[in-house]
């Protein structure tokens, strides 16, 4: 329970719990990193490419690019413009708003920076990393629909 307590602290995750997120856009690159349980310490434009076009063509996910002029073609986009989106707008960001925890680094788009690597192949950290994707989708979502409700009534 001690070390659990320990990597609920992990910067890390506390940024992943408590970055902004006014569009959807981050989601798919914080699962870029989380890898299908196999952390990765960098991202390259394939892997921006994969996990944006992979969350946006799932279930309702695809709503948030729908309703906006410049996305409302993403089901025919190429893997260009996914990535020109991805570094436009959530690596943009997270590169701003969190650049003790991110960096750009030459031969991949976003790269965690070492300090923040320890916890990485600790499945426990991995499981917690999830979770905290999960709980920051439903979140965003739950948001998004009190939005919509609000606006129609």
């Amino acid at each position: 329970v001690e070390g659990e307590e320990r990597l609920l602290e992990n910067d890390f995750i506390h940024m992943v719990e408590t970055t902004s997120m006014s569009k959807s856009y981050k989601m798919p690159v914080l699962l870029a990193f989380y890898n299908q349980g196999m952390m990765k310490s960098e991202v390259t434009e394939d892997d921006l490419y994969h996990n944006l076009y992979d969350f946006y063509h799932k279930g309702s996910n695809r709503a948030d690019m729908l309703q906006h002029k410049l996305t409302a073609g993403f089901e025919t986009w190429n893997k260009e413009k996914y990535v020109k989106l991805a570094l436009d707008n959530p690596v943009k960001f997270l590169l701003k708003t969190h650049g003790d925890m991110f960096y750009e680094k030459e031969g991949c788009v976003l790269a965690i920076r070492e300090e923040h690597l320890e916890e990485f192949h600790n499945p426990l950290f991995i499981k917690h990393v999830k979770d905290a994707i999960d709980g920051r989708v439903l979140m965003y979502y739950r948001r998004r629909n009190n939005r919509i409700r609000e606006t129609n009534e």
